[in-house]
């Protein structure tokens, strides 16, 4: 495995700084009132705990020369300058201080917290840490002999001096580092944590982090630091010139997570959010910005970095270009879900391009929303449903005996949903039927219109899309097409239905100037349209006087189109569908003893199958691609509703039915309306 050897005189000064110090050593700890000029430990296998603030000057606050398995409990605030507690040399390890208060430390090469050669240590410190000084808030170095310390640090850090970090790791392995809370340093080659030959390293970051100096990276895995996961929940903003947000330098195979934004603004040749230098097989995973708003790159990796991955989730977004200058084995894999979209500048260089949800284009790294295309099946199944409710209702009162008259309206609202990650879905519908039963015919004829109106999103944030549709339908129904067919009634019908779209995505885009903004909206018109064929047989059974039962059976053919369409770079070819709707219902009508309200429940499996047109053809920016969306699912109802006759010639009904798909898409309509008979 190559590596480079890097110098820097800043980090040499820094490591130089405790072998030098010097020092004098203050009494022996004590349980009881803390010493005011902090305390050394010498014994084994014994807790102390100590209440009161500590002054310790050039001393440590509290310095543990041989100890082993010792316990320090400490309440009060350290403040020194020279180091705040000190694990010194081998002769220490397996200890644990548990310290509730503040550390401040003010010389140069003076640390909150400082384990040198020392192992298997913990440090639970609730707290700020502050240095004044060239200084480290907690600082490991285990010179190949000290290794597999854990800290949980819960408070803030803050340096106002130059070639300071919350962390710094030399020459370690195997530790483990959580820490809450803020970092802000505003001297020049300071920020989060520093590392340099430190391997299999775990650390947790919860909070945001600031750096104001120049050469300040928040994070630098320094050379030889190895096979270490980090995984940061917060925000990173570097100001100064040069300042990036995660350098790596010569350190292979991390896995490195940011939970959150990183925004550099300074200016200069690595003030990238995303750095690599000599780097090879290291994974990151980013689901925040990565804006670099002082004019470099968002990503860049030098040419010697081989074989690293992105892992790009959703909420990413960038400022900035996306350079690779260590060639096609370095990897850009989205991971954002169907409904995301984004024209992402590689700056001309060519990376490995994957997404896990749909096609993409290379070159740049281009791609479309497809979640609309994967839910177009449903959308003709939902625009079909209200209706063919109505319709058996309808089909209902002639098997009952009777030969309605007039007119009827019918509303509705119905509200889709799909919670699962990255495959969201709402959706909102609502439109109104109104039908009249035509006269002098020997076959009863019904006449029906219907309007809707919908919008459906899908996504979230950035990966978001949202289609709006205006729909009219109008139609023959024959509610008694034949008879005594096996003991049962059936019914046909006839629907057309056209739809004016707009279809509308967020598409991330790097190329947007240095203001900020990462993305931008397109939306397409299209006009839709579909033809739909089909019956329904219906029998009654177990009729009893105020009880009856019926199952009914239905199926419709629906042939739909849809225009061509174009939005930005993204042209949407016309595509013609056949889908084939199936249900089976039951339900139960009760009828009170007066005859004024019936109450009925209504339980059914209904199924859409795509026969064809699932695939949807596209291209980007002339690149052809295509997506095959959802062409088979199964939705299981239960409904109950009620109906109030105000006479004998007039009715109001109320009907809501909740639904759950095999493609996990919940709904819940509700249906009202009223007949009337003259």
């Amino acid at each position: 495995m190559k590596k480079t050897i890097l110098k820097f005189s800043s980090v040499l000064a820094l490591l130089g700084a405790p072998f030098f110090s010097s020092q004098t050593f203050a009494a022996e700890c004590a349980t009881g009132t803390s010493p005011a000029d902090g305390c050394t430990i010498n014994v084994s296998n014994i807790t102390y705990t100590l209440t009161g603030d500590i002054n310790s000057g050039a001393s440590p606050g509290i310095e543990l020369q041989t100890a082993t398995n010792t316990e320090i409990n400490l309440t009060g605030n350290i403040t020194a300058a020279d180091y705040g507690v000190y694990f010194r040399l081998t002769d220490v390890s397996s200890n644990t201080t548990n310290i509730i208060g503040n550390i401040s430390t003010t010389g140069n090469g003076s640390y909150g917290y400082f384990v040198w050669k020392s192992s298997d240590n913990t440090i639970n410190h609730t707290g700020n840490i502050s240095t004044t000084g060239r200084a480290v808030g907690i600082y490991i170095a285990g010179d190949n002999v000290g290794h597999r310390n854990t800290v949980n640090w819960t408070g803030n850090y803050t340096s106002t001096n130059s070639t300071a970090s919350a962390y710094f790791l030399w020459d370690t392995t195997d530790n483990n580092i959580t820490m809450t809370g803020d970092v802000t340093t505003t001297g020049a080659v300071s920020g989060l944590i520093r590392t340099n030959n430190s391997d299999n390293n775990t650390m947790s970051f919860t909070g945001n982090i600031r750096t104001e100096g120049a050469g300040s990276p928040a994070i630098l895995l320094g050379t030889d630091s190895d096979n270490n996961t980090i995984n940061v929940t917060g925000n990173i903003t570097t100001t100064g010139n040069n300042s990036s947000g995660l350098d790596i330098i010569a350190s292979d195979s991390n896995n490195i997570t940011i939970n959150g934004n990183i925004t550099t603004s300074g200016t200069g040749v690595s003030g990238e959010p995303i750095r690599f230098t000599n780097s090879d097989s290291n994974t990151i995973t980013l689901s925040g910005t990565a804006h670099s708003l002082g004019g470099d790159q968002a990503i860049s990796l030098g040419t010697n970095s081989q074989s690293n991955t992105f892992i790009l989730k959703r909420g990413a977004s960038f400022v900035g270009g996306l350079e690779n200058n260590g060639g096609t084995t370095n990897t850009l894999r989205f991971d954002m879900g169907k409904a995301s979209s984004y024209n992402l500048d590689t700056d001309g260089t060519t990376w490995t391009l994957e997404d896990m949800s749909k096609p993409i284009v290379s070159g740049s790294a281009k791609s479309m929303g497809v979640a609309d295309i994967d839910n177009q099946a449903h959308i003709l199944y939902r625009r079909m449903d209200p209706v063919n409710d109505v319709l058996s209702e309808r089909q209902r009162l002639y098997k009952a005996g009777q030969r309605p008259t007039g007119y009827y309206i019918d509303s509705y609202y119905g509200h889709d949903k799909r919670d699962d990650d990255y495959s969201e879905i709402s959706g909102n519908a609502g439109g109104m039927t109104v039908g009249y039963v035509l006269e002098n015919t020997n076959t009863p004829m019904e006449v029906l219109v219907n309007f809707e109106v919908s919008q459906d999103n899908y996504g979230a944030g950035l990966a978001k899309q949202t289609t709006e549709t205006n729909s009219v339908m109008a139609g023959l129904f024959l509610p008694a097409i034949a008879e005594d067919v096996l003991g049962g009634n059936i019914s046909a019908k006839v629907l057309i239905s056209g739809s004016d779209n707009d279809a509308k995505r967020t598409v991330l885009n790097n190329n947007l100037g240095l203001s900020g903004k990462a993305s931008e909206k397109i939306s397409g018109d299209y006009n839709s349209g579909f033809i739909s064929v089909g019956g329904e047989w219906l029998t009654e059974f177990l009729k009893v006087e105020r009880v009856r039962h019926d199952i009914s059976i239905g199926a419709d053919l629906v042939q739909a189109y849809n225009e061509d369409y174009t939005a930005g770079e993204y042209k949407v070819d016309s595509r013609d569908m056949t889908q084939i709707q199936s249900r089976i219902l039951y339900g139960m009508t009760y009828k009170n003893a007066k005859k004024t309200v019936d109450v009925n429940t209504r339980f059914g499996v209904s199924n859409q199958y795509m026969v064809s047109g699932d695939k949807q053809d596209y291209t980007i920016n002339g690149t052809s691609a295509s997506y095959t969306g959802d062409d088979n699912s199964f939705y299981y109802t239960a409904g109950l509703g009620a109906k109030y006759y105000l006479a004998d010639n007039t009715n109001l009904y109320v009907d809501t039915k909740y639904g759950q798909s095999s493609d996990d898409i919940q709904n819940l309509t509700v249906d009202f309306g009223f007949i009337s008979r003259f």
